[in-house]
């Protein structure tokens, strides 16, 4: 299975505030994902029980350190986008110990697709139990965990993904089986590899290293993209302005 990633995947790696963007400022309980304090212009609801409260706006947190269960409180609770909306998280700590915590899209109305999108980026760590109905996209310099044991990659290839972007990124998942055989996992993690393409774990091992230790198993992605062969060009010109600048 192969795909590639798309421009506006790559884009929304960059943290840009847009207009429209629920901001973090941390002005409230700074371990409560969920307090509208902490926010400029709303706040994201815990979803669950039964209850879908998808967020309307792109979301963006960065420079925080958010622990103690991380403000979830119901059994399987989600912080949940919108169709079509972005989380950005950027060198910021989000720790949902226990049983409960995760990220998901909206699932009203059997929308069920990679339109809500999760952006892990800038030193970035994520504790949480799982992920449904989305992509999530895993920088160089970040790492996920997902506790849950038995499907915490929840859904289908065709509505949950987890892209690791660059060379670097880890996902931890409970055992090495979690990677593969256990629902199908296999089919909805993705690295590039050597040639640049990014590819499924089940269809290409290589593209990441496992390593099982106390009680986890860590994947690792060994490759990066290959660069366009414009972007390559115009990095080569640059460099060569570079020396002719210097030689003068």
């Amino acid at each position: 299975m192969k795909t590639t990633m798309t421009s506006a995947v790559l884009i929304g790696l960059t943290v840009c505030a847009s207009q429209a963007a629920i901001i973090w400022t941390g002005g409230g309980n700074t371990d409560n994902l969920f307090d509208p304090a902490n926010y400029s212009g709303g706040a994201p609801v815990e979803s669950g029980s039964g209850a879908d409260v998808p967020l309307g706006d792109d979301l963006i947190i960065e420079n925080a350190t958010i622990g103690n269960g991380a403000g979830y409180t119901i059994g399987f609770g989600e912080l949940e986008a919108g169709e079509g909306n972005t989380v950005t998280l950027s060198n910021t700590t989000l720790d949902a110990t226990g049983t409960t915590g995760g990220f998901a899209g909206t699932s009203v109305g059997d929308v069920n697709d990679l339109g809500a999108v999760f952006n892990i980026t800038n030193n970035s760590s994520v504790n949480i139990q799982f992920i449904m109905h989305g992509t999530l996209n895993i920088d160089g310099t970040s790492v996920v965990r997902f506790r849950g044991g038995g499907n915490p990659i929840n859904g289908t290839p065709a509505d949950t993904n987890v892209n690791l972007t660059q060379a670097g990124a880890q996902l931890i998942l409970t055992n090495a089986a979690n990677f593969s055989t256990n629902a199908g996992n296999g089919n909805k993690i993705f690295a590039y590899n050597s040639s640049g393409a990014l590819v499924t774990y089940n269809s290409d091992n290589s593209i990441l290293t496992l390593v099982t230790g106390g009680g986890v198993t860590t994947g690792t992605a060994n490759f990066s993209a290959v660069p366009e062969p414009s972007s390559a060009l115009l990095a080569g010109l640059a460099g060569l302005a570079l020396v002719f600048r210097r030689r003068k």
